[in-house]
């Protein structure tokens, strides 16, 4: 259900803004937020999100990082991404819809989708989208 893949990557996004997603960048860094830790004790099922994200077109790269991970009113996050709601909504949808069908089409015992050889070469790296999202944070704060 696309429910349940809205609370994974809602719990990604968490998890991406080490807990704590209305905190300044600073604080985070004074409290040992996740942008300044080695990423490698990402667990598997949030690692699963990540990859996707991370291997996601950068339109919706971008909208899943601004909505999931960042802190702000609907209308707020529109507006950075230079958006209308409408429009950030259905490309929200999309881009929910994005991960949801990448998750179903994934084989059951893998830990990480397959993805062509075009994703590959655009793809991020496992685990920068938390990068990233500390780098933009960071930007600005």
């Amino acid at each position: 259900m696309i429910s349940e893949t809205r609370r994974r990557l809602k719990e990604w996004g968490t998890w991406a803004c080490g807990g704590e997603p209305m905190l300044s960048s600073m604080f985070k860094a004074i409290r040992g937020g996740r942008g300044a830790q080695d990423l490698r004790e990402m667990p598997a099922h949030i690692g699963e999100i990540d990859h996707i994200v991370c291997c996601a077109p950068a339109d919706i790269r971008a909208i899943l990082i601004k909505f999931y991970c960042t802190g702000g009113s609907y209308y707020e996050k529109a507006m950075a991404l230079g958006l209308d709601k409408r429009t950030f909504k259905r490309r929200l949808d999309r881009a929910d819809y994005y991960v949801h069908s990448d998750l179903d089409n994934r084989p059951q015992s893998a830990s990480i989708p397959v993805h062509s050889a075009a994703h590959r070469r655009k793809a991020m790296p496992s685990g920068s989208a938390a990068r990233y999202l500390a780098h933009i944070t960071t930007e600005t704060s």
